[in-house]
């Protein structure tokens, strides 16, 4: 499984000697197409007034989700293994990897962040953002 189906890099969080982080947005809860076919129709000039009241209904609704996307339940932290001729330690990453994702899966806390999607084979998992 790839991150890239459900997650949109955003920006990079950080990096280290097995991995980077970054933040990204969950893809599966808004319709891209959709916003953007809106934003060009708001910005096309129409004949009539009822089309130019449909269309700024639209737009504002595009609005809303694209002000949804910064909240942080739409996001996440985005952890991805260095391919292994450039991580530190490649073949005991994976396997440290697949430790840290079982450990914030089996221990719930409100200190700790909790797991979103992972995919261990694949070298990544998204944990949720703090607000």
């Amino acid at each position: 499984m790839n991150y890239e189906g459900r997650w949109r890099i955003l920006t990079e969080l950080g990096s280290g000697g097995q991995g980077k982080v970054y933040r990204v947005l969950d893809k599966s809860k808004f319709d891209f197409d959709r916003l953007l076919v809106t934003i060009k129709a708001a910005i096309t000039p129409t004949q009539t007034r009822e089309k130019q009241l449909e269309q700024f209904e639209q737009f504002r609704e595009a609005i809303v989700d694209l002000v949804d996307m910064e909240k942080p339940e739409n996001q996440g932290a985005l952890k991805v293994l260095h391919l292994p001729d450039a991580a530190r330690d490649a073949s005991l990453a994976k396997e440290r990897l697949a430790r840290e994702i079982k450990a914030m899966q089996d221990i719930t806390h409100p200190n700790l962040l909790s797991i979103i999607d992972a995919d261990p084979d694949s070298k990544w998992f998204v944990a949720e953002i703090p607000s």
